[in-house]
């Protein structure tokens, strides 16, 4: 199989992302050039690589599971209503966890 010079890849690349923005409306078809460009890619790639890291959103998902379960069950015996800001803040309080974890025991050991 011959192997694709980076020109070709590069102008199939931009046909076939305007082909499907041909089919956007027109607000999503900014979204759609302002995030496949080179700059949206690098700050995709920044937040990816810092922020948003499988595993601190699993601790987060974890950590708010756990606590709203227990919550909801003491709401319930006393009889206290229960709103939506008890669920974002025990995920935000488990993903900063998690990026902890992250940052002390994996990014420091230059493990992924």
């Amino acid at each position: 199989m011959p192997t694709l010079s980076k020109t070709t890849v590069t102008s199939s690349y931009k046909a076939t992302m305007s082909d499907m923005q041909s089919e956007l409306s027109p607000t999503e078809r900014v979204w759609s050039r302002l995030l496949h460009s080179p700059t949206g890619a690098l700050i995709g790639g920044f937040f990816g690589s810092l922020l948003f890291r499988p595993r601190s959103l699993m601790m987060g998902a974890a950590v708010s599971f756990v606590t709203l379960v227990g919550t909801y069950t003491i709401a319930h015996i006393y009889e206290v209503p229960f709103n939506a800001t008890e669920s974002l803040v025990a995920f935000a309080f488990g993903w900063c966890i998690g990026l902890l974890y992250d940052l002390f025991f994996v990014i420091s050991r230059g493990r992924r």
